[in-house]
């Protein structure tokens, strides 16, 4: 429901805060998909819930080895759109996407890339990873993701 919200653009605080007591309650049983869903949502709805997004961190951090590339990618940048420093989340997210990288599409490969310079995160080589893949698949990127790269 937090990512259908955010995903039509409904500002809803009321709901948006009820719903954010319950994932609150329920974030130690998030699949990944959940984790990064509900982190890039309340980043899209700019909802700044620190109690909740220090959790939904607290277990993505667990449960990081198993993102998938857009998981891994979505997270990276609602925590850059959100200006959450968590350097050990951050730092396991780009191990994940490192191994993952041949595996992103366009927008992964954006929104990685953007989520770095964000957060200022000094990682040498999954930029040159990224940047070797963004070589490769360039021809596929959409303007929106050319100007974030």
């Amino acid at each position: 429901t937090m990512w259908a919200l955010a995903t039509l653009k409904v500002q809803s605080p009321e709901l948006v805060q009820m719903l954010s007591s319950v994932c609150l309650r329920k974030a130690g049983d998030f699949n990944p998909q959940a984790l990064a869903n509900t982190m890039w949502a309340l980043a899209t709805l700019k909802m700044q819930n620190p109690d909740l997004v220090n959790v939904l961190c607290i277990v993505a951090l667990e449960k990081a080895e198993e993102f998938k590339p857009q998981e891994a990618a979505s997270t990276m940048w609602a925590l850059a759109t959100l200006k959450v420093q968590n350097l050990d989340l951050v730092q396991m997210v780009c191990s994940v996407c490192l191994r993952k990288v041949e595996d992103f599409t366009p927008q992964d490969l954006s929104n990685t890339m953007w989520a770095l310079a964000t957060l200022k995160v000094q990682s040498p080589e999954l930029v040159q990873m990224l940047s070797s893949v963004c070589l490769r698949k360039a021809g596929d990127f959409n303007p929106q993701a050319l100007a974030n790269t």
